[in-house]
């Protein structure tokens, strides 16, 4: 059996699906495509995670913050009219430099509001397709990709140096792990 020599983890459950293995080497290569896996998911979360975030804080600083310091502005406005101290010639250029800020700070929630669909497709991916969304938006990142054969033979190689496989940080810790010829990576 040659294992796929693919960075795509849909093409590696497809094969982990489709072909006939000894129970070693499937074990072997379930724990390989969800070590892997659960790499792309926590990715996908700490993106998702850090896109939410920053959504958030920009509506809190430029949408909300935007418009109670304009609230706080007009009511001086209003005050210093009322009192004197402002002309209203000089009041209505504020309020229009207002109308101006106030025009960008919707424009801005528009946005916002347009990007929530972004943010539930993001939210829906799967690792497969979290992985190629990620691959295709930097495509130089696609030869850095682990293959199958990668994974498996790292985590069925005997540490340099000496030692046993069990020194292996990556080893599958069962007590009848496959050998190399098990696999043929």
């Amino acid at each position: 059996m040659t294992l796929p020599d693919t960075p795509w983890l849909s093409d590696w459950r497809k094969y982990a699906d489709e072909t006939d293995m000894n129970p070693k080497a499937k074990r072997t290569v379930d724990v390989a495509i969800r070590q892997v896996s659960q790499s792309w998911e926590q990715k996908h979360a700490d993106v998702y995670r850090a896109q939410a975030e920053l959504r958030f804080s920009t509506r809190d600083e430029k949408v909300v913050g935007t418009c109670d310091q304009m609230r706080d502005k007009l009511a001086a406005i209003r005050r210093d009219v009322r009192a004197g101290r402002l002309p209203s010639k000089e009041a209505l250029a504020q309020i229009r430099t207002m109308q101006g800020q106030y025009q960008q700070a919707m424009d801005l929630h528009e946005t916002l509001i347009e990007q929530e669909d972004t943010m539930r497709a993001l939210a829906e991916m799967t690792p497969d397709d979290y992985q190629r969304q990620f691959v295709d938006k930097y495509p130089v990142l696609r030869t850095t990709q682990p293959t199958l054969a990668g994974v498996v033979s790292q985590m069925t190689e005997v540490p340099s140096g000496g030692g046993s496989r069990q020194d292996n940080p990556n080893f599958v810790r069962t007590d009848d792990a496959p050998s190399a010829d098990d696999l043929r990576v």
